[in-house]
């Protein structure tokens, strides 16, 4: 009974990523040298290779800004959002990560 609440657990919030990443298809410019140091740590790079700036998705900027998502939205027509990092998380590293790796296959 145990294993069948957890998988619908991690179910249901496989889903719901799912949505936020639909409904957050915008990028936001998000400022990380509040941060950097924390997520060179927890990928285990050197501070110098994490980006200044990194345009990420709406949801992941809004968990790593602090702020809600729709305040980053994308107005139409507007210019880009853009908010300060003030924490890490398992997303923006991954995110971070991948960035780094795309830009060393370049």
């Amino acid at each position: 009974m145990k294993r069948s609440q957890t998988f619908l657990f991690v179910l249901s919030g496989l889903f719901a990523t799912c949505a936020l990443a639909q409904q957050g298809q915008g990028m936001v410019k998000v400022d990380l040298g509040t941060v950097a140091d924390t997520l060179a740590k927890n990928i285990n790079v050197e501070v110098a290779k994490i980006p200044a700036t990194l345009q990420l998705p709406v949801g992941i900027a809004a968990t790593t800004c602090g702020v809600p998502a729709a305040k980053l939205a994308p107005s139409a027509g507007g210019d880009m959002a853009s908010c300060l990092a003030t924490t890490s998380s398992p997303a923006l590293e991954q995110f971070v990560e991948g960035h780094l790796k795309t830009a060393a296959n370049k």
